[in-house]
């Protein structure tokens, strides 16, 4: 069964980084304490999966898009 839950600091869609991998990406996805994010230039490509302390908020000034 899935349950929600609100302990998530990135809402679905906002823009992020990975701290090893820098790259635009996309959150998509927020399950039982992990991210799943799609990169942002390539959103058909496979989903990434982190935890909230491999991500940053991106730098650009809406941090905040929707997927394609």
């Amino acid at each position: 069964m899935h349950t929600l839950s609100n302990d998530n600091i990135y809402p679905v869609g906002s823009s992020v980084v990975a701290r090893l991998a820098p790259g635009p990406l996309i959150i998509d996805q927020y399950y039982q304490r992990t991210y799943y994010c799609a990169f942002a230039e390539h959103p058909e490509m496979k989903h990434l999966a982190y935890y909230e302390r491999e991500l940053i908020l991106s730098s650009k000034k809406n941090s905040v898009t929707k997927l394609k």
